[in-house]
């Protein structure tokens, strides 16, 4: 596919901020030219860039880093339609043991549900609803702070 025609010319003066698209399955960054791989910071021309899901919700909404800190109300909650054509809603989530400053944006459908942020100041609360009991813990897999079922 060429992007170009799909997402339109990439150019210096088009990047001011972070340019980001969604074109069918993918997302797509503008990349200035000071970041595009083998385009000399001299030159207009700058290219599109196939990016992952998170690269695209922090030029939408911000860097989900240490500084901003874990999201700690529903009203921080961010929603953006992605690549699926449906909105999804978001919290900044950081991981327990924070390394390289930066988080996460992760689902927070669960925490609108329980109208509850499940993060780092509340790991191990709990909060049933329908009894259906919920744990803010700390996922391994996502390395992130969700809530997830009590296997109680």
């Amino acid at each position: 596919m060429d992007e170009d025609a799909t997402l339109g010319i990439c150019t210096r003066n088009r990047s001011k901020e972070k340019d980001v698209a969604i074109v069918g399955d993918a997302y797509y960054e503008c990349l200035s030219n000071g970041n595009a791989e083998g385009i000399p910071a001299s030159s207009s021309s700058t290219d599109w860039l196939v990016i992952n899901e998170n690269k695209y919700l922090n030029a939408k909404f911000g860097y989900c880093d240490t500084d901003r800190g874990d999201t700690k109300n529903i009203a921080d909650i961010k929603s953006e339609t992605l690549k699926d054509g449906e909105s999804h809603s978001f919290k900044c989530s950081i991981a327990k043991e924070v390394g390289n400053g930066y988080g996460k944006w992760v689902d927070a459908s669960t925490d609108i549900a329980l109208d509850k942020i499940c993060n780092r100041d509340n790991e191990d609360a709990t909060v049933t609803k329908e009894s259906v009991t919920y744990v803010c813990a700390y996922k391994d897999e996502s390395s992130m702070y969700q809530w997830i079922t009590s296997e109680l």
